[in-house]
């Protein structure tokens, strides 16, 4: 990714950016949905997820 610096120089800053497009809540709650599903319906990102939480 880029440097701090350099994505602080682009039309939105890297708070802004942290807190629309890298939600730490919608991470949190990607995993708990990959924890309580049944893994027979995962989708691609879902199964690559769950093998790298196990």
């Amino acid at each position: 990714g880029l440097e701090r610096d350099k994505f602080d120089n682009k039309t939105v800053t890297f708070e802004e950016h942290i807190k629309v497009e890298h939600n730490m809540w919608h991470y949190l709650f990607f995993i708990v949905l990959v924890k309580v599903k049944d893994s027979t319906e995962y989708t691609g990102p879902e199964s690559y997820v769950a093998e790298m939480i196990r």
